[in-house]
């Protein structure tokens, strides 16, 4: 009916103009003829000029509040009211994510465009719209429209059961025990992507579609994003930000963000595309991906200064470190799973708050100051643990080593550590391992040396008492050091050649020298010089494997 009445109005254009001009022929024959007072002429001009600048279809079109086309219009709002009443149904989500209730989950490896409304309903959307619009009526047409799609999107995102939104407060966050929070964000990231992929785009070409008149498409862009305000969708975006800043433990905290920057990153270009134009949106999404950057970066330093400052006994033997373990095994696992994330979070375009973090940043960087932290707390708990000094270079040149063996089966962590720290960590075993034979075995070989001996009938009894002094030097040595632990076969084959090498030979030369006249005519119960070289060879390769000594020879 409305199109029927623009359609006759539009006549009026071809009539309007001929009857005009036929009025206008006539004042002028009765100016001429002098037929009328100059009152009436002078009104009947006026009503002329009144008539030029009138037209009628636009009269008319201006009639609606009242006038011509107010109830007709009125019918299509109606109308417009009820087929999206009667056709707009909530989109089940939980199909296309891995929630416990989802039923054979789709995988979404990208958009999925479902159709919110049926084709031709539709067509009689776009019809409705488009007259309203030529009306100027649209305004309430948008305002419909905005209101049920945002209140159907709302029950869609519902679908999915986020149970984690009852907890998008900081203290609600607090309270919740880690494995609870890392539950609800592998949820929220796979709800997140079926409302972006499936949900966000199959809205988006639905509002194409229905207001496909609008130009310039920005206007379209308009709706969209009155459509997501309708229907809180950033309250999705909430959660996750208390989760960033929450204090849970660090090395916890890290993980469950970097999957989310893993996860946003592989959402990025669908969120370009679904919310291109849609600014506040955008910017909030931004400002959401940099709040979870900044904290991954706060959460690794919160980690590294644990790691520094970590108290926790040191092994009896000298062995390997929970600590140090714990470092190389958790930062290879970081850089396994997670090196994009990570190099991202490190890099310093990504940083809204430059004060959480040192300045220029980098992931290199970043990781060997995590190492750097593990230097000090062992080098100060070697320290501190242990009273025997020797035992502290044991112990640290075993965890150096440790490290750097891990590192061999660590690709990501090797790489990103670089030559230059294996090279520096090899040094600190090898002067460790230096200090260790130092500290624990020249005082040992001093014993053997020939400075001092008489010379005459007293050389016997001088190299008696050194090689008694040896032998106890040696086994007190050796009954405190067996159960000493080196964990990595070569550098325990290392150590145990090296006290052989400095041992042996000179035992060895001064045995030779001496032997025959310490134990000649002693009895063979009584005799001073108790080993063999192959005896101290074998004492030797019993070392540092935490084992029972072998028997020694009586006194």
């Amino acid at each position: 009916m409305v199109c029927c009445m623009e359609r006759y109005l539009h006549t009026l254009d071809d009539t309007y103009d001929p009857s005009l001009e036929s009025f206008q022929n006539a004042i002028a024959y009765l100016k001429e003829s002098r037929a009328l007072d100059r009152y009436t002429l002078s009104k009947l001009l006026d009503e002329l000029e009144q008539q030029k600048n009138l037209h009628p279809y636009e009269e008319l079109m201006n009639m609606n509040e009242g006038g011509l086309f107010s109830v007709p219009l009125s019918k299509l709002e109606d109308e417009f009211r009820r087929l999206l009443s009667e056709n707009c149904v909530v989109l089940d989500l939980s199909k296309y994510t891995k929630s416990p209730d989802a039923d054979n989950p789709q995988d979404i490896t990208g958009p999925i465009v479902i159709d919110l409304i049926k084709q031709e309903v539709i067509i009689q959307l776009v019809v409705i719209a488009d007259r309203l619009r030529v009306n100027n009526r649209l305004d309430g047409c948008l305002d419909m429209y905005m209101e049920a799609r945002g209140r159907m999107m709302k029950k869609s995102m519902a679908s999915v059961k986020p149970a984690y939104l009852r907890h998008a407060s900081a203290e609600a966050v607090r309270e919740l025990k880690w494995e609870d929070v890392h539950s609800f964000l592998f949820s929220w990231m796979h709800d997140f992507t079926a409302v972006v992929r499936v949900l966000m785009v199959s809205e988006r070409q639905l509002c194409k579609l229905v207001f496909a008149m609008l130009d310039p498409s920005s206007q379209q862009t308009k709706v969209f994003e009155d459509i997501l305000k309708e229907s809180k969708f950033t309250l999705f975006l909430t959660f996750v930000e208390e989760v960033a800043r929450s204090h849970h433990r660090p090395e916890a905290l890290l993980v469950g963000l970097l999957d989310l920057v893993r996860g946003l990153e592989n959402l990025r270009r669908d969120i370009d595309d679904v919310f291109k134009g849609c600014t506040e949106i955008l910017k909030d999404i931004v400002k959401t991906h940099n709040l979870i950057i900044t904290n991954v970066r706060r959460a690794f330093w919160e980690l590294a200064k644990n790691v520094e400052t970590r108290k926790s006994d040191v092994p009896n033997d000298g062995g390997k470190d929970r600590n140090a373990s714990f470092v190389v095994n958790y930062m290879g696992m970081l850089l396994r799973d997670y090196p994009d994330a990570m190099d991202l979070a490190f890099t310093t375009q990504y940083s809204t708050d430059r004060r959480v973090s040192t300045a220029p940043e980098s992931l290199p960087r970043a990781v060997n100051g995590m190492m750097d932290a593990l230097v000090t707390n062992l080098e100060e708990r070697a320290s501190n643990g242990y009273s025997d000094p020797i035992l502290a270079h044991i112990f640290l040149m075993n965890n150096y080593r440790h490290v750097l063996v891990r590192l061999k089966e660590c690709d990501g962590l090797s790489n990103c550590l670089g030559d230059a720290f294996v090279l520096e960590w090899r040094k600190k075993v090898d002067q460790n391992m230096r200090n260790y034979l130092k500290k624990s075995w020249e005082k040992v070989l001093a014993l053997l040396s020939r400075e001092g001996l008489s010379s005459g009938r007293n050389v016997s009894k001088d190299a008696a008492s050194r090689v008694r002094l040896f032998n106890s030097a040696f086994e007190d040595t050796y009954r405190q050091q067996l159960r000493w632990v080196i964990l990595e076969d070569q550098l325990r084959d290392t150590v145990r050649l090296a006290i052989i090498n400095m041992l042996v030979p000179a035992y060895h030369s001064f045995i030779n020298s001496y032997g025959g006249i310490i134990d000649e005519n002693v009895h063979p119960s009584k005799r001073v010089v108790k080993y063999t070289t192959d005896a101290l060879q074998n004492m030797v390769r019993d070392m540092f494997q935490g084992g029972q000594s072998r028997p020694l020879p009586p006194e």
